[in-house]
């Protein structure tokens, strides 16, 4: 079996077993089987040609995890498409719905859990905000650092509730200096 796909399944299969664990009751096993999803899924970006890049994107005193994908290693600025989940979802999981679609067409993509998702909360304890432009607006200003994002064509998907959340974006884009 090749192991990006094994280790990409045990991750995969460690974020379900994290999805049925929610509960009234802290169960003690939903951290666990959380951290071992992202571990392996960081253990799988190991073998992928581009490497997938494990990022910490600065937000309002802590980091929000995410993933960079790059099309190539040539550093040529390309679209790009920042991907994010709702409730329940984690950046890992967007592996899974369309991140390496879209590298193979030749976008960058970046992938991230915001406030109220998996890691930021269980791991900094932050909530979700219904003020979401307040998260992507800190979310691009890292991409447009990225030497492989064009900074004048990026797109925003999100899945699930992330796709209610990810309107938000341009309710402020009218005073968004760029």
């Amino acid at each position: 079996m090749d192991v990006l796909v094994a280790v990409t399944g045990a991750s995969n299969y460690y974020r379900s077993a994290e999805f049925f664990l929610h509960s009234k009751e802290c169960n003690p096993r939903h951290d666990h089987a959380y951290d071992r999803s992202v571990e392996c899924f960081r253990a799988a970006a190991f073998y992928t040609t581009p490497r997938i890049e494990p990022v910490q994107i600065p937000y309002e005193g802590t980091t929000l995890p995410g993933y960079l994908y790059r099309a190539d290693d040539s550093g040529t600025p390309r679209p790009t498409v920042i991907m994010h989940n709702g409730f329940d979802g984690t950046a890992e999981e967007m592996h899974f719905f369309g991140a390496p679609a879209a590298i193979e067409r030749g976008y960058t993509v970046l992938v991230f859990d915001g406030p109220g998702m998996p890691g930021p909360r269980h791991h900094q304890g932050l909530v979700f905000r219904p003020d979401w432009e307040n998260v992507i607006t800190p979310v691009i200003d890292f991409a447009e650092t990225i030497p492989e994002v064009d900074n004048s064509r990026i797109a925003l998907l999100g899945l699930s509730r992330g796709g209610v959340l990810a309107p938000g974006r341009p309710r402020s884009s009218t005073g968004w200096p760029r």
